[in-house]
């Protein structure tokens, strides 16, 4: 499917020939641009903005003939702001419509137009612009020939103070070079690593020793010492032995664990279970090098190993832009080589559903397909520039039972537990869609039982309400007696998926989260449902109730129930700002994934309220493990930032079990005082045996591709890593604050001389790793002199003094530099020559 992709990068970004053999045009040639003029940060805040609709067309755009569509995350156009010939109509979510009133005067062929706007929103890079523009003219829908955007630059966007050259510099300051004998060889970094004073162990070939159950890791390491160092497995006298033993644990064993010894007699990968061995397997890999005369050696040391927790999970979001099996099974290749064991799989959200369910075809045939429609009967709206065809679409797409099946026999080879989430009540409007097309269809064949039987929806509600994606009819009506036979339709399909793959069922993450108050508050049939209810009195308490409706199912099938933790929560005004804990669900085995970690918000101390009270909890703490956030406030960096910005820094110093240790500033960059520090709650010692793990997130709003996906998730995953799987940090267990900030700059500075040094010269030869971001450098002008940095040592600097971009032929940086250029550009680059974003430096003198 990834020709889907080329497809809309065809169509949306270039101008690609727009014929096919003579045939119909794919595309209006009309070109669209698009400019961000200037923000105001003064209330009310807004942003000017421009359109401009090039029309190159063999017709005119009259008042009553075309509209032109868009996808934009976040703003509206001011009232009074836009000129009286446009209107510009929301219709949901993200989704907006711009047509001309009477009093325009039209678009001649050949002539453009121009008019200004502001946003009730001050945007703040690349990622908000608008998005999957297409025209609709007279009835029909085309992408437009091209679209440009413009205006996201540092200047423009001075007053948010995006990241430069000068900032990256800061945040780079601290990192030094280090010899190759003390940089990390290891990620995530194992409990103990004990060199031996022996000589490198050379690697020329080599011979594999496995009982029959450790066939599958064998494999993996036969094929990986092949492709990635031309090692061989041969049954010869002088090959190397590697032998991969199951030996009988104690009563402490811990799932994972290993024992790794290199020594010149051979190497012996031991553990109490085949995950241990397979931990075992990644981790000798990352040893092996090159030496000077290029053989293949590794150094002999002793591993003993295990992980600090038991789940260490990826949540993989294909709902709002859909990631196909190959892509999905290439991301479990990536967790599995840092030692990550659980995959949460969203299949479900309002964008998207993207699963097969054998007996509700609409499901898939309605809610996986996104493009332009006017009553949503076959398909759902556009949505993050999804586009108006359906069939060239990155919001379109869906997995087959047998891709299901496929992907759970791929994990599991990997030791990775596949968690999918059916997301209920709210962040439903996929399956609410779809079972109104069913509805509808069986309705004129005349089949009325039938049509009710899996209805999510009340026609005639009048609730009021607005989620956090702008839906206002994304919530199941949880009333009706189809939404409980639809979630348990969905469930058994799930456990026979499962059975026919040969595994259990254990857990079912059923979402729960954002359900926006003022659902149900105006519907008939809940008015008339909560008036007959004799353990419910009022709208807020029927997500709970609805919820422990599932869990009775699930318990009776010992799966196990899990949720965002808006499940364990009571549903008030107070939205993303409460913290009221419903008290009827402790002790009652519900597993809450804790995600609302922002903070300043109120509830980023809610992981350890919850395992306080004795919940098993997963930390998800969005203003760290979203790997969807921006790594900065680069204007051009891709992803989100209401959480605050993620990089690869905040991952590795967020530690688990105490995010206080190193946190300094809100979301909003205001310190957090010594009284709000002393508020939060810390966990108890029982509270401790309840932390489970933590789980990173990758949301897909902003992500279209796989190229965007593996710029997000690289290097973050490996920093990811090292909180799920190393021990609790020096750092994080000293008192005195600044004797533990040494330790950390210590520990970070090794850290990153490992990725530069390491990791990146290895990555970059796969495909992931052409896809990886590769940090700006830093720089600074200093007593006359330029002096830059890079975040990964190890890297290269280039740069240029003619306002060219630099390349690998660029000249190195190798000290300070001094010039009488007005303009210096320079990249970091990997030694494969892979780079990053410039970084620009003004008006450098003597």
């Amino acid at each position: 499917m990834r020709y889907i992709l080329i497809a809309m990068l065809c169509l949306y970004l270039s101008s690609c020939d727009t014929n096919s053999g003579g045939g119909e045009k794919k595309t209006y040639q009309v070109d669209i641009e698009w400019e961000l003029e200037s923000i105001n940060l003064a209330a009310p805040a807004y942003s000017e903005v421009s359109l401009t609709i090039i029309n190159s067309e063999s017709f005119d755009l009259g008042a009553g003939d075309w509209e032109l569509h868009y996808n934009q995350m976040e703003g509206y156009a001011q009232d009074g702001s836009l000129s009286p010939e446009f209107n510009i109509r929301h219709i949901t979510g993200d989704y907006f419509v711009l047509s001309p009133t009477d009093l325009f005067m039209g678009i001649s062929r050949g002539a453009s137009h121009t008019f200004r706007y502001r946003l009730n929103f001050v945007v703040p890079r690349i990622s908000f612009a608008p998005d999957g523009f297409f025209l609709v003219y007279q009835g029909v829908a085309k992408p437009l020939n091209n679209v440009v955007i413009k205006g996201f630059d540092n200047k423009t966007l001075q007053a948010l103070q995006p990241a430069d050259a000068m900032s990256h510099y800061i945040s780079n300051e601290q990192l030094a070079i280090l010899p190759a004998a003390e940089v990390q060889t290891v990620f995530p970094s194992p409990v103990k690593q004990q060199y031996s004073k022996e000589p490198a162990l050379g690697l020329g070939s080599v011979t594999l020793s496995y009982t029959p159950d450790l066939e599958f890791e064998a494999t993996v390491l036969q094929s990986a010492l092949l492709d990635d160092f031309g090692i061989e497995s041969k049954n010869e006298a002088d090959a190397m032995e590697i032998q991969l033993s199951l030996t009988p644990g104690d009563e402490d064993a811990v799932e994972g664990q290993y024992h790794l010894r290199i020594s010149t007699e051979g190497i012996d990968i031991e553990a109490p279970t085949a995950s241990g061995i397979f931990y075992g397997i990644q981790s000798l890999l990352q040893l092996i090098e090159s030496n000077s005369e290029g053989r293949n050696i590794v150094r002999c040391q002793e591993i003993i190993d295990q992980p600090r927790f038991g789940y260490r999970g990826c949540h993989l979001d294909v709902a709002r832009n859909f990631f196909p099996v190959e892509e999905v099974k290439e991301y479990l290749d990536l967790m599995s080589k840092y030692k990550l064991n659980k995959f949460h799989f969203h299949l479900t959200d309002d964008e998207g559903w993207r699963l097969e369910i054998p007996g509700l075809p609409e499901l898939t045939e309605v809610g996986a397909r996104r493009g332009y429609t006017t009553d949503e009967d076959d398909r759902l709206f556009p949505a993050y520039g999804s586009g108006p065809d359906p069939d060239l679409s990155p919001g379109s797409g869906f997995y087959t039972t047998n891709e299901f099946i496929d992907i759970l026999n791929y994990a599991k080879q990997r030791h990775i537990e596949v968690i999918p989430e059916i997301g209920f009540p709210g962040h439903a409007r996929a399956a609410i869609k779809a079972m109104e097309s069913r509805y509808h269809r069986l309705m004129k064949a005349g089949k009325e039982a039938e049509a009710i039987e899996y209805l999510l929806s009340d026609f005639e509600d009048q609730s009021v309400y607005s989620s956090a994606q702008h839906y206002s009819d994304n919530v199941i009506c949880v009333c009706l007696p189809g939404a409980e036979k639809f979630v348990i339709k969905v469930i058994e399909t799930l456990e026979q998926l499962y059975d026919q793959a040969g595994l259990p069922l254990k857990r079912i993450h059923t979402g729960g989260d954002e359900i926006p108050y003022g659902a149900w508050q105006r519907s008939p049939v809940c008015d008339a449902y909560l008036s007959k209810s004799n353990t419910v009195n009022a709208s807020g308490d029927l997500p709970a109730e609805f919820f422990m409706k599932i869990k009775s199912y699930l318990d009776a099938r010992s799966i196990e129930v899990a949720g965002w933790e808006e499940i364990v929560l009571l549903h008030t005004e107070a939205g993303h700002e409460g913290i009221e804990i419903n008290e009827d669900l402790v002790g009652q085995d519900v597993i809450p994934y804790v995600w609302n970690a922002v903070l300043g918000w109120g509830r980023d101390d809610m992981t350890y309220k919850l395992a306080n009270q004795g919940f098993e909890v997963i930390m998800c703490n969005s203003a760290a493990y979203y790997f969807d956030m921006a790594y900065d406030r680069g204007v051009m960096e891709k992803g989100l930032s209401w959480s605050g910005y993620s990089d690869t820094k905040m991952i590795y110093e967020t530690e688990p079990l105490n995010i206080y240790k190193r946190s300094t500033t809100d979301v909003n960059g205001r310190p957090l005082t010594a009284e709000y520090l002393k508020s939060r709650e810390q966990l108890t010692t029982s509270g401790r045996l309840n932390f489970a793990g933590i789980q990173s997130q990758i949301w897909t709003e902003t992500l279209k591709t796989e190229k965007d996906l593996y710029y997000m998730a690289f290097p973050k995953i490996v920093a990811f890593a090292e909180k799920a799987w190393s021990p609790e940090p020096a750092w994080a267990l000293v008192a005195d604050q600044r004797r533990a900030d040494l330790l950390f700059e210590d520990a970070w500075n090794r850290f990153c001389n490992g990725i530069g040094q390491r990791m990146i010269p290895r990555v970059e030869k796969t495909k992931i790793g052409t896809y990886m971001r590769i940090p700006p450098p830093g720089a600074k002008v200093e007593n006359g002199m330029l002096v830059a940095n890079t975040r990964f040592p190890g890297l290269d600097i280039r740069y240029t003094t003619d306002g060219s971009e630099p390349d690998s032929s660029s000249t190195l940086y190798t000290e300070p530099l001094s010039t009488e250029t007005e303009v210096i550009k320079l990249k970091a680059f990997t030694p494969g020559g892979l780079s990053s974003q410039s970084s620009l430096v003004r008006k450098v003198t003597r």
